[in-house]
């Protein structure tokens, strides 16, 4: 008999060295903001710069604007929620509590984080799609979908599922130059070292009923998980005059990755990756007429990839199948203005084009006639609008998007190379309005939004490469929502933020490839409904406490809505106590993560063939730990 609580076996050591403190605070180790990608949806999770009068500079829109000024919903989630007394094995950990974003699969570093933010990213088979996340200005996704700071982290983990078992070590360093009083150079490094993460896949409710910890026979027979090796290297060039400001951007990325898949006909994938990008924006300033802010820029983003697949041979790579060289080269040209009525008003705008190619170099067959080619191309817009009334604002916008398949989406279906030439991008049209409203103690927000999509890009299985995710285009789809939050700070020194989320995404109009129609059905993979709850306490003693409840609603597991998987309520009780000297923190924690041992599933694997679903979460389970900060600065 299974003892009912368990203590995952997981190592994790990390020390950060960081050059200043501000405001009492340290900066974060991790400053990361996620965005959509030309949709007028953004969801923060940045260091917070603050003016003189203490509000919030959102940067992500690239337009800098303020939380009440922005036109959208704005969340925040501050170094607080996001470092003290957390686990930190996904962003999931942090960003629960922020509305309309959803995210699951935090225990299998094989498949990496699903997040999806108001259904796009929903389709993702591993990895993020449809959301563009930016560290230091640097984007962290691919081109296919004053101070320093050096961390450096260690994890090992043995995972709750048999063949789970996952090593990593990450290096991320920040350094930033002063060239003058108004011209900056701020460099990242990055290295990862991933030499295996197992994969133990998806099982039937049957298996999982069985023995929730067991993995999929055929990942065990074929050794299914992945290895990656990476380094990346940027530069961000920032200069500030009267008549305006630019900012320069240069990256690169060398990634070697390997992926044993769990069949044999070219179930074993070898990836050298090689991408880099150029950009530059300027805002015009004492330019302008009253009332008048304007910005203009580019992007230019190259990846090439060699790509080559080998027979899997019981988990040894065995005769090469595959070999194709893969190009995908992305140019963007954008324009954003926002003009100032009076007190009350406000408007944003902004226009956007971008074309993406790809193009695929068949090396294996010697007449090369499996190579192809794929370009898109799609303006994007937004407009948005605010009102304030009384201590909040009104706002409403209006933006459409486009998103192309990636490489590993367009291949085809048949096995062969090149690309699936049936395969369109996915475009989309937002209509969203809300109210935002706060005091120094209370903050709260309520948006709805409206959503038509064009050619929804939707995963699929086929029973020749269980394990392989395919995609198609559903004709038309509808995304309808409402997003609430609440944030409170009490002088006690008691909080709470909570959040509330109502999804309701449908297929208007599908018929996949063999002529099934799923047309009325709810999109797979995201709740109806879901929510978060975090009831916080802090003293000036440096003791800080949390407990938290996440309520996911049930949802879909296939397009044809056949199968559900069960709603589920799972909560979590965290401490940190801070020891502070002039230069060095140090900051014991300890948490219990399912408090309740609950029985849910930390990812749902959708449309997967044979009933394989489902990946069960651990049960309750204690983690511990200690942070050692250094910094070089005396506090102010």
């Amino acid at each position: 008999m299974r003892r009912s609580s368990r203590l995952l076996r997981c190592c994790r050591v990390s020390a950060t060295l960081s050059g200043r403190r501000r405001d009492g605070l340290y900066a974060a180790s991790w400053t990361i903001s996620l965005a959509l990608l030309a949709m007028p949806a953004f969801v923060l999770a940045q260091e917070q710069v603050e003016n003189p009068l203490g509000e919030i500079i959102v940067t992500a829109t690239r337009l800098q604007t303020t939380v009440w000024e922005a036109a959208r919903s704005v969340s925040v989630v501050d170094q607080q929620a996001i470092q003290n007394g957390m686990q930190q094995l996904a962003l999931d950990e942090s960003l629960a509590g922020v509305p309309g974003l959803y995210m699951q699969n935090r225990y299998n570093m094989a498949q990496d984080l699903r997040i999806s933010l108001r259904g796009f990213g929903a389709r993702s088979a591993f990895g993020i799609r449809g959301i563009k996340i930016i560290v230091d200005g640097i984007p962290e996704t691919l081109p296919d979908g004053f101070d320093y700071l050096v961390n450096l982290a260690s994890q090992e983990l043995n995972g709750y599922r048999e063949h789970s078992a996952a090593k990593g070590t990450v290096l991320n360093g920040r350094f930033g130059v002063e060239l003058s009083g108004d011209d900056s150079l701020t460099f990242v490094l990055n290295s990862t070292d991933q030499p295996r993460a197992q994969d133990a896949g998806g099982i039937s409710a049957t298996q999982v009923a069985l023995d929730r910890r067991s993995a999929r026979a055929a990942n065990l027979v074929y050794d299914a998980g992945e290895a990656l090796d990476q380094q990346r290297f940027g530069v961000v060039y920032k200069r500030d005059r009267a008549a305006g400001s630019l900012m320069i951007r240069n990256y690169y990325v060398w990634r070697d990755f390997s992926n044993y898949l769990p069949f044999e006909t070219g179930g074993a994938v070898d990836l050298d990756r090689f991408f880099y990008g150029f950009g530059a924006q300027y805002t015009f300033a004492d330019v302008l007429p009253a009332g008048w802010e304007l910005l203009t820029g580019f992007d230019i983003d190259r990846q090439n990839d060699t790509r080559k697949r080998f027979d899997n041979l019981q988990g040894v790579a065995g005769p090469l199948s595959f070999d194709q060289l893969e190009k995908a080269d992305g140019n963007g040209v954008f324009v954003q203005g926002r003009y100032q009525f009076n007190r009350r008003w406000n408007m944003t705008a902004g226009l956007r084009y971008d074309t993406i190619r790809f193009e695929a170099s068949d090396r294996y067959l010697v007449d090369g006639n499996d190579s192809g080619r794929a370009s898109f191309g799609e303006p994007s817009y937004s407009l948005g609008l605010n009102r304030k009334l009384g201590s909040g604002v009104l706002f409403a916008n209006i933006g459409n998007s486009f998103e192309t398949p990636t490489t590993t989406e367009l291949a085809n279906p048949d096995g062969s190379g090149g690309f699936n030439p049936s395969l369109q991008a996915q475009t989309a049209v937002n209509y969203e309005v809300g109210f935002k409203t706060g005091t120094q103690q209370l903050y709260s927000e309520i948006a709805a939004f409206h959503i038509d999509l064009e050619g929804e890009l939707v995963p699929y299985e086929l029973p020749g490469s269980p394990g392989r995710t395919f995609y198609t285009n559903a004709g038309k789809s509808t995304r309808r929502g409402i997003e609430t939050a609440v944030a409170w700070r009490g002088s006690s020194g008691l909080g709470l933020d909570a959040s509330l989320t109502w999804s309701g995404f449908r297929f208007d109009r599908f018929v996949d490839e063999s002529g099934a129609d799923y047309s009325g059905s709810r999109l797979p993979g995201v709740p109806e409904y879901f929510a978060f709850a975090s009831f916080n306490y802090k003293n000036s003693g440096g003791f800080n406490a949390a407990f938290e409840t996440l309520y996911s609603g049930s949802l879909f597991a296939d397009n044809a809505n056949g199968v559900s998987v069960p709603d589920y309520v799972v909560a979590a009780l965290r401490a940190t106590y801070d020891i502070q000297t002039a230069k060095l923190l140090l900051r014991p924690y300890v948490g219990i993560n399912n408090l309740f041992n609950e029985k849910y599933n930390s990812n749902i694997r959708i449309n997967s063939f044979g009933g394989r679903y489902y990946e069960p979460a651990p049960e309750r389970n204690v983690y511990a730990g200690i942070v050692i900060r250094y910094t070089s600065a005396s506090p102010r």
